[in-house]
């Protein structure tokens, strides 16, 4: 309610009801899927036009929490919870913030399962930490961003390799999905 009022969007009375059958914990980002949703189910019409930019926003501050810390994350989940479509795969492109649905053959199945291992409570502050360090990274090259690297710039680095490999491996998917 704070995100959406701060943004101008009168917050009518509501009586909500949450409830969830995915485990707490699983990486399935439910926090970012219920801020998305609350955001839209108390933002409603306000959202209309540019709302889609302001959902985003709003949802990435109600993810900050009450105090307003900030935890780390980026705004994939947020993206994934508005844009997803059953039966596509989402390409997200961070920098431009452009999403495209990407059809999945009905001769592929997804399936999500849920080991019963929670992600190290820390993992979120490892992953920010990780974030900067290979903005740091690419600065050096003089890069813009690791994911303009090439294969032979990062040979040296194993995380920085990855993000490379990483994004080459998501790039080639989404091009091979919908010739199958």
């Amino acid at each position: 309610m704070r995100a959406l009022t701060e943004r101008g969007i009168t917050v009518e009375p509501a009586d909500l009801d949450v409830d969830t059958t995915v485990p707490v914990g699983s990486g399935l980002s439910s926090s970012s899927a219920l801020a998305v949703a609350l955001t839209l189910a108390l933002g409603g019409a306000a959202l209309d036009g540019d709302g889609l930019d302001r959902v985003e926003a709003a949802a990435r501050r109600v993810s900050r929490g009450d105090r307003g810390h900030r935890r780390a994350g980026g705004i994939m989940d947020q993206l994934a919870s508005l844009f997803g479509q059953a039966g596509h795969a989402l390409l997200i492109d961070c920098r431009a913030t452009s999403v495209v649905p990407v059809a999945i053959p009905s001769s592929i199945a997804v399936l999500v399962v849920h080991c019963g291992v929670a992600p190290h409570p820390r993992g979120l502050r490892v992953c920010s930490s990780t974030g900067r360090v290979m903005k740091r990274f690419a600065a050096s090259l003089g890069l813009a961003a690791l994911r303009d690297a090439t294969p032979e710039q990062v040979r040296d680095s194993p995380r920085a390799r990855h993000v490379v490999a990483e994004n080459a491996r998501v790039l080639a998917t989404a091009d091979a999905l919908p010739a199958r």
